[in-house]
């Protein structure tokens, strides 16, 4: 009898030595049984020859199949945490005979199970730049993931070509593939890129190594659409996600300053249906945030949808689609730029080129709406305003006309600019000193008498051709106006500057108009790539010589078109004010000229209207005002300039009573829609400059109004250097004109909320007279050391006082004498710390 044949156990691979298992019940049974040929030979069968799978045992191939092996202190790993999420970690040392303690990117330790580890990466000392920031390596690698995504259909197509019959592939493969580099951080890309792949590849455990199989091509197929439909869902999710988050941060515009929405005002996120709230909460409760519209605005912030300084208020306007000009008028502006029409009016006008012109304005401003002129031999003034109705002819439906009334007034904000005009056009046709202008102007011209009333013979409204005009700024005419030498350009300007004095004076005393000096704040941003935007304040002085220069102007030409109009019946918009009641000048000169004496004179102003029938404007101090000399930057006086010049020509008025109108209530809507986004603006950017400044910060200010007559603790400051005005505490003894020192305590730019204390600047006299009250209130010891002091010196300068009181006094002097020293009395307060607050 031939000997039985050998039993031959097959080699077991390095990631078998751990799954060897003793025999089962049935087998060791088996194993029992006698010896004879045909037992041995049934149930110990030579096994056929082991196939091997398509891979390379490399070391790093064994460290990541077999972690038990490869593990030890220090070893840098991904392993799945107890949520079921992957991280990278380092073991630190081992726990029991099957896990590992294993401490992640923060530092956190847990214990590990051999089924939790999913690659192996090395020793840490491999990873030398990133040994401690492990957070840095996990980037690093899932970015070059990222990077190499689209190396997924190309390692398809090597396996399923190089390996048909297994169609599997291993880390190292695709690592030589993609990178051709076997560096430890490439490999664990590798791996991340095929594990977090779901359409070419699946990943197989055989027998402890892991392999990636290449899916049909049907399967790839069939995967790539089911991909398309979550990524659709999952975008349309982002998408109403985002939608509703920019509704809610909208409603910050609305918001109190106590961070409320108004009683009569529905939040965005109520209005919301079910499906959304719960998609608003989730995101909201992933970030540990409560659903609010300031959390909100955080979040499109984070997700780079919104800029940190994203302007809510414009957002919320109907403005931002004015940023973008329609196909039609783009086209219609580059054919009227490349040919310029004829001038249908070139019959009808005068002929002023002879006559120099000055344009006078803020240094940036890029179109030149209007400029003066001085002739010496007649004492004409004439006002030049720019006529861009002369490159329409009589088209009034022409697309470029329509664009500007919808648009009705030009809006310039720190961060974004909105013309009425194309720019292009504006600047280089319209202006006045454009390339391209051809000089024509419609011009007001009148005579000054010697006391500021205007000559009425000498007023003419006409169509003209003038010179380019000679640009100056503010400053720079200021300069000329306090030069002594009167020469060429310097004595027309202080010739223009006396006639525009004498009608300064004759509208303040004769036609009753109210002449208050109310500074401005301007707001100016200095962008910077990648850094905070710088912000400038500046107060702009409306008291000047230039100033008076321009306005006085200006303001006369109005008068003189309105006159015009009036006499002529025209249907134009006209613009005035009731007269209303203010105190008499005996009082109002106990007042500082400025925002106090403004505030206390427009207290019951009427606000300013613009109709069809001409009307006084008490404010101006004139019986008719028709707004001419911006028709660049406001329709209603581009509305003017057409009825104005058919009247020159002879002819009815371009725009029927109806259409007027009807321009007037839109560009109402339009105008005050602008001035509340460009005050929320420069309120913005206003807060925000205070915000970086910090609360250390004290600022001069005046007590401008009490905020309600029944509340003495809160009112109006205004900050001299800036040029704007606050909500602040104020003391109770403060009143209009009070000089005060401001320090902001608290500031939400993004909500409006500001928390301003205002202390007051007593004068010498106040302090003297307060240190008799203050001496009275001390206790003997105090009154004593008081007593010697030298009060005298005391008086000498103003002493800062708060408006809350510290000090342990008897109710009625804390009612009546609130205060706070802002500087170390030079008496013992030792006894009792408690009574004075000393200032940091």
């Amino acid at each position: 009898m031939p000997p039985p044949p050998a039993f031959h156990a097959p080699p077991l691979a390095p990631s078998q030595w751990l799954r060897t298992r003793p025999l089962a019940p049935k087998c060791r049974l088996t194993a029992a049984l006698p010896p004879d040929p045909f037992t041995r030979t049934l149930w110990h069968p030579a096994p056929p020859p082991r196939r091997r799978p398509a891979t390379r045992d490399t070391p790093r191939a064994l460290a990541a199949s077999n972690p038990v092996s490869a593990l030890a202190e220090d070893i840098v790993l991904q392993f799945q945490s107890s949520s079921g999420a992957h991280r990278i970690g380092r073991a630190v040392k081992p726990d029991g005979k099957r896990n590992w303690i294993v401490a992640d990117a923060n530092g956190v330790t847990s214990s590990v199970t051999l089924k939790q580890i999913a690659f192996v990466l090395g020793p840490l000392s491999d990873f030398e730049p990133f040994a401690d920031n492990l957070h840095a390596l996990d980037d690093t690698c899932h970015q070059k993931a990222s990077d190499n995504h689209d190396w997924l259909p190309e390692i398809w197509e090597h396996v399923t070509s190089e390996h048909p019959d297994t169609r599997t592939t291993d880390i190292d493969a695709v690592t030589e593939l993609v990178f051709s580099d076997q560096h430890p951080l490439n490999c664990y890309a590798s791996h991340l890129l095929m594990s977090h792949d779901k359409v070419y590849f699946k990943e197989k455990n055989i027998k402890g190594t892991i392999l990636y199989e290449a899916r049909t091509p049907e399967q790839v197929r069939s995967a790539q659409l089911m991909q398309e439909a979550v990524v659709a869902k999952e975008k349309s999710d982002v998408e109403c996600l985002v939608d509703s988050l920019k509704l809610m941060a909208i409603d910050i515009v609305a918001m109190r300053s106590d961070g409320r929405m108004p009683s009569d005002m529905v939040s965005a996120f109520s209005s919301f249906d079910d499906r959304v709230k719960e998609m608003v909460k989730d995101a909201m409760s992933a970030l540990g945030k409560n659903v609010s519209p300031v959390n909100a605005f955080d979040l499109l912030v984070k997700l780079s949808v919104y800029s940190k300084h994203e302007n809510l208020a414009l957002l919320k306007s109907d403005l931002p689609h004015l940023q973008e000009w329609d196909p039609s008028v783009q086209a219609r502006m580059q054919h009227l730029m490349e040919n310029i029409p004829d001038d249908i009016d070139m019959h009808l006008r005068v002929d002023l080129t002879h006559l120099p012109s000055y344009a006078i304005d803020s240094e940036d401003t890029s179109e030149v709406d209007d400029a003066i002129s001085w002739d010496a031999d007649t004492g004409r003034i004439y006002v030049h305003v720019a006529d861009p109705t002369r490159y329409f002819g009589g088209d009034l439906e022409d697309p470029i006309l329509q664009a500007a009334f919808r648009r009705a007034v030009t809006l310039y904000l720190p961060t974004a600019k909105f013309t009425m005009f194309p720019e292009e056009l504006a600047t280089q046709v319209f202006s006045l000193d454009g390339v391209d202008s051809d000089g024509s102007a419609l011009s007001f011209s009148f005579c000054i008498e010697d006391d500021g009333s205007i000559r009425q013979d000498s007023v003419t409204v006409e169509m003209t051709q003038i010179s380019t005009p000679i640009r100056y700024t503010y400053e720079e005419v200021d300069a000329i106006l306090s030069d002594t030498a009167k020469e060429g350009d310097h004595a027309t300007m202080h010739s223009i500057y006396e006639i525009a004095k004498r009608r300064y004076e004759w509208r303040e005393m004769e036609g009753g108009a109210i002449m208050i000096n109310t500074p401005f704040s301007e707001v100016t941003l200095k962008m910077m790539d990648g850094e905070e935007p710088e912000i400038l304040l500046t107060k702009k002085l409306t008291d000047t010589r230039s100033w008076i220069l321009v306005s006085e102007m200006m303001i006369t030409a109005c008068a003189v078109a309105g006159d015009y109009a009036r006499e002529a019946s025209l249907d134009v918009p006209f613009r005035g004010q009731e007269p209303f009641d203010y105190p008499e000048d005996e009082v109002l000169e106990t007042y500082p000229n400025g925002p106090v004496r403004a505030a206390i004179v427009f207290r019951n102003a009427a606000p300013s209207q613009v109709d069809t029938k001409a009307m006084e404007h008490a404010s101006l101090g004139l019986d008719a005002y028709l707004q001419v000399t911006s028709p660049i930057r406001r329709s209603c006086d581009l509305v003017a300039h057409f009825q104005l010049k058919a009247r020159i020509r002879g002819e009815a008025g371009r725009l029927s009573i109806e259409e007027v109108r009807k321009e007037i209530a839109r560009s109402g809507d339009v105008t005050r829609e602008m001035r509340l986004v460009d005050n929320r603006t420069k309120k913005y950017w206003q807060l925000e400059y205070l915000r970086r400044m910090g609360p250390r910060v004290e600022y001069d200010g005046v007590y401008v109004r009490g905020l309600r007559d029944d509340d003495s603790k809160r009112g109006l400051v205004y900050f001299e250097e800036f040029g704007f005005q606050m909500v602040a505490s104020v003391p109770s003894t403060a009143k209009p004109g009070s000089k005060l020192k401001l320090r902001v305590e608290e500031v939400e730019p993004r909500s409006g909320f500001s928390r301003i204390e205002a202390t007051m600047v007593l004068t010498a006299k106040e302090v003297s007279d307060f240190s008799d009250i203050l001496e009275d209130a001390l206790s003997d010891n105090a009154r004593n050391a008081c007593r010697s002091l030298r009060w005298d010196a005391l008086t000498s300068w103003s002493r800062t006082w708060s408006s809350r009181c510290l000090c342990p006094f008897p109710s009625r002097f804390q009612h009546s004498y609130p205060f706070r020293p802002s500087w170390n009395p030079p008496w013992n307060a030792s006894r009792n710390p408690s009574w004075f607050h000393f200032p940091s």
